[in-house]
């Protein structure tokens, strides 16, 4: 019985760190949408000055990037939630896809001139490491939500 208890109680001990991590994701997430573009952008320039060392030009020219990028992507997301509703928003889709890696070209070039050499490749080593850990947790939380009531996951479907 005792066994059994201890079990139980581990059960329950997981499943509330669990859900409290989701609860703090959440939270961040609420609080990056309650911040101004230009207060997202002294955030992120402050923090990229911490991992890369930059002097205080280089500190500025990026606070003016990451401004008018944090502006762009404001405008962006209030469009893609009108086009949520919108019955061809396929069509936009691959304009949105398009316009969205042409700004991210751009922002590279924009990096390779602001920053230096070591600079520059230790920035686009970080920008791969959180793409790859941006997409994993994508893929995971993706496998949770399309799971169907068989329990087969969406790739399984597909493949069908």
């Amino acid at each position: 019985m005792k066994k059994i208890g201890i079990i139980v109680m581990m059960l329950f001990s997981v499943a509330t760190f669990a859900q409290r991590d989701q609860m703090q994701e959440r939270k961040n997430r609420q609080d990056r949408s309650e911040m101004t573009a230009e207060q997202r952008a002294t955030l992120k320039s402050k923090k990229m000055t911490l991992k890369l060392d930059l002097n205080q030009s280089q500190q500025n020219d990026l606070q003016k990037l990451f401004t008018e990028n944090e502006k762009a992507h404001d405008k962006m997301m209030a469009e893609h939630k009108a086009m949520k509703h919108d019955a061809k928003a396929d069509k936009d889709r691959f304009k949105m896809m398009d316009r969205r890696l042409d700004m991210q070209l751009a922002q590279q070039d924009k990096m390779k001139k602001i920053l230096n050499e070591d600079q520059f490749k230790k920035w686009k080593y970080m920008a791969n490491k959180h793409e790859a850990k941006k997409h994993h947790k994508m893929k995971k939380d993706g496998d949770k939500k399309w799971n169907n009531k068989d329990g087969k996951k969406a790739e399984e479907r597909r493949r069908k």
